[in-house]
């Protein structure tokens, strides 16, 4: 099964066979895959790193004195949309209590903006933490990033402080 959905997402579910031999139920497991057409083209957040050897969506940065491959922001941008659009809204709604109930990020002020990381969306979250791993692209600032990862305005985007932002499905 595909599917596709507004912020240009191809999901793809696959059933595989259970790894479970004690499973008699004949259980399975899924495989869920999500692309985006900017997957193959975004660097994490430094345009200029290396990209030699990188699989698609994923690009190779310095990491101390050697290398590591990392996934782009787009890629996690499209992971994290494929697991949300396969939610219901009230499985939303309780991961979304859970989480802020347990979140040490809770009410604070994000460093270098004016923006709480219970406001965020999931997307802005994701982008927040790939700029702390990995580096703010040149010459933006991290209030500038953050706006322009808004992401799609579906309701497992939201923030978890309003989690019916953008609506209950």
């Amino acid at each position: 099964m595909s599917q596709s959905n507004e912020s240009a997402v191809q999901i793809n579910i696959q059933l595989e066979a259970s790894q479970n031999s004690d499973s008699g139920s004949g259980g399975g497991q899924y495989l869920v895959t999500a692309t985006t057409p900017e997957a193959t083209s975004n660097t994490a957040s430094d345009p200029s790193a290396s990209q030699s050897g990188a699989p698609d969506g994923y690009v190779t940065i310095p990491f101390g004195a050697s290398m590591a491959t990392v996934p782009t922001l787009a890629t996690e941008l499209a992971n994290e949309a494929a697991f949300g659009a396969m939610m219901s809204p009230a499985a939303i709604l309780n991961q979304d209590k859970v989480t802020q109930a347990g979140d040490p990020m809770s009410r604070l002020t994000i460093p270098g903006t004016n923006m709480k990381w219970d406001e965020l969306t999931q997307d802005q979250q994701l982008a927040y933490l790939q700029a702390t791993n990995y580096g703010l692209p040149s010459g933006q600032t991290r209030q500038d990033y953050l706006t322009a990862n808004l992401g799609p305005k579906e309701m497992w985007n939201a923030p978890y402080s309003n989690p019916t932002m953008f609506g209950n499905s």
